[in-house]
């Protein structure tokens, strides 16, 4: 062999037996350092505790938007109808201490409804803040309505008038808004803001109600009850409906003051002048003693602060000839009326029963030309000869 065959060939790429027992072991396990495993215990504490309140904020987040949601939608149907049933189970959604300024404007829906005491409703609007500007429009129409059943008219309109309709509860503001112009004798006005109230609540009773009332009072008779069918025979249409048809002589008006009085879910105002108005056919069917009797029996329970109803039931009292009756109806009553034309009547009719026909023609001067104003303007000259 030759020099070069005869030198040991070399391998860069093998190892020998005894090189591989010198190198390393294989890593079988990578200790980590105290320090770092302190560090991943907290760094997980943390996730799990941040993720723990993310939960629960987003779980609260549901139920507060949940929860708001319920609480208009029972406030809005208590509004719509009116039902005392309606008006516990909102409150009942509220709860005892949310939203005071609703709480009071629902307990003094009550309580001119005659079914809550006005001093409960007033408790409630003095516990809500004075400088809650959230809770500000339903506290103005808690105070509206509270001043509406303490017989407060100027206190109820100037209330009224800081009121602008709109938000979640603008049909409740434009209802609170149409009693004001009503009780002051501008039933046009109130038609008008009646009309904003059933915008957005076709089939409310209670918007409805008032609504076709005020119609009817501007001489819209048709149009009133053609505006109550959406309601159909819920307790607060119903009233409505015989009123309308009772004042202007037509027929039906007993049937439906029959159906309220049936209905124990009618309020204690609307059976008043379910009462009254079975006072008012009878007087004008000639009935004297079942008129006096039906009047009376509607004296007992009038409904809060209506001055309207108190004149109404001075007329009735005078058709069926009880004019001290008609005089007691009126006692302690001043300041404006939904119908100053009956108010007007019903006045000279009492100063004739005091034989004061003088008196009576000036104030017959300022009512309207009606069939009775004419009949009273005979009896007045007759007196005088």
């Amino acid at each position: 062999m030759s020099g070069d065959d005869e030198r040991e060939t070399s391998d860069l790429f093998s190892l020998k037996s005894t090189q591989v027992k010198r190198s390393i072991m294989p890593v079988e396990e990578v200790l980590t350092p105290p320090e770092e495993l302190r560090k991943q215990r907290i760094r997980k504490i943390v996730l799990a505790t941040v993720t723990g309140i993310l939960a629960l904020i987003t779980a609260y987040t549901i139920y507060h938007f949940v929860h708001q949601a319920n609480v208009a939608s029972a406030v809005i149907a208590a509004g719509e109808s009116g039902r005392v049933a309606d008006v516990r189970a909102a409150l009942d959604t509220l709860g005892s201490s949310e939203s005071p300024g609703l709480q009071a404007r629902l307990k003094a829906m009550l309580a001119l409804a005659g079914e809550l005491p006005i001093e409960e409703a007033q408790a409630a609007i003095d516990a809500v803040p004075a400088d809650d500007d959230e809770e500000a429009s339903e506290r103005i129409k808690a105070e509206v309505y509270v001043a509406m059943a303490r017989g407060d008219i100027e206190s109820a309109t100037a209330a009224a008038n800081l009121l602008i309709a709109a938000g979640t509860f603008g049909g409740e503001t434009a209802y609170a808004k149409s009693l004001a112009a009503w009780i002051i004798g501008n039933p046009a006005a109130a038609a008008n803001e009646a009309t904003h109230s059933v915008e957005n609540h076709e089939s409310a009773p209670r918007y409805l109600a008032q609504y076709a009332l005020a119609k009817a009072y501007v001489g819209d008779v048709d149009g009133a009850l053609s505006a109550l069918e959406p309601a159909g025979d819920a307790p607060a249409a119903r009233t409505a409906r015989a009123r309308i048809l009772s004042r202007a002589h037509r027929d039906g008006a007993t049937a439906e003051a029959e159906a309220v009085l049936a209905d124990a879910t009618a309020l204690a105002s609307e059976k008043a002048w379910a009462k009254l108005v079975q006072a008012e056919v009878a007087a004008w069917e000639g009935r004297r003693a079942p008129a006096r009797a039906a009047a009376r029996a509607a004296a007992e329970t009038p409904p809060p602060g209506d001055v309207l109803f108190r004149w109404q039931l001075a007329h009735v009292y005078l058709m069926a000839d009880a004019p001290a009756a008609a005089t007691e109806a009126l006692q302690g009553v001043s300041g404006s009326v939904a119908d100053p034309a009956l108010a007007g009547r019903v006045n000279a009719w009492l100063l004739l029963t005091r034989n004061d026909p003088v008196s009576a023609l000036r104030a017959l001067a300022e009512v309207p030309g009606t069939p009775e104003a004419f009949l009273l303007v005979g009896r007045a000259h007759a007196m005088r000869g």
